[in-house]
């Protein structure tokens, strides 16, 4: 399953492909039915199937003032659409941005503990003599990669997440900030080197 963003061109891969479109929220029989459909006639066109959903709630635009009713969650959708066959799901960079808070807040949503206490240390902690932690990429290592994204200016406590197509959700706790970089827009000078700008430019223009 890919997750893909309102924000960014669909991957050749999913391009003439066939969409089922709706917020699909809790996914009952009815929402189960029309992506069958969208199934059934990938399946005999040869044509990926993609999920279209909402977020936020669709509600928060026509009647800001009503708090939005969810079932499931962005991530719990993507699970069941894949359950249920989709090659892709499109969401919006708000989500992967709430995905970086939550491992900002260190796991917790409105005051409530989503992941293990010691879930994200274990995260942005690198494995062995590497880079690379449980998920994500850090910079809290003496690896020459991480050496070398500190020198270029991202904080030596940040870590981020790394997409297929350039995607980038790099959390800093110690600016308590997350950087949402969707993809193509890779520096031609160096795609480290363009986030670690990019990273460097968010926090300089973020102080007081």
């Amino acid at each position: 399953m890919i997750r893909v963003t309102a924000d960014q061109p669909l991957p050749e891969s999913l391009r003439g492909g066939v969409i089922a479109l709706g917020n699909f929220d809790g996914f009952h029989l009815g929402h189960q039915a029309v992506v069958n459909r969208a199934m059934t006639l990938g399946f005999h066109q040869r044509r990926p199937v993609i999920v279209a959903t909402f977020d936020p709630h669709p509600v928060r635009f026509f009647k800001p003032d009503v708090p939005p009713f969810r079932l499931t969650s962005l991530d719990q959708r993507e699970r069941l659409f894949a359950h249920a066959g989709a090659d892709a799901m499109l969401a919006t960079a708000r989500e992967w941005a709430k995905f970086g808070l939550l491992y900002l807040n260190d796991g917790v949503v409105g005051g409530k503990r989503i992941l293990h206490e010691d879930w994200v240390d274990f995260c942005a902690a690198a494995t062995l003599d590497t880079d690379y932690a449980a998920g994500f990429f850090t910079n809290r290592s003496d690896h020459p990669n991480a050496r070398a994204r500190v020198s270029l200016g991202m904080p030596r406590d940040s870590y981020f997440a790394s997409g297929d197509l350039g995607q980038r959700i790099v959390i800093v706790p110690s600016q308590k900030l997350v950087v949402v970089r969707l993809g193509h827009s890779v520096d031609p000078t160096g795609d480290m080197r363009g986030m670690a700008r990019l990273v460097k430019e968010v926090i300089a223009a973020t102080q007081p």
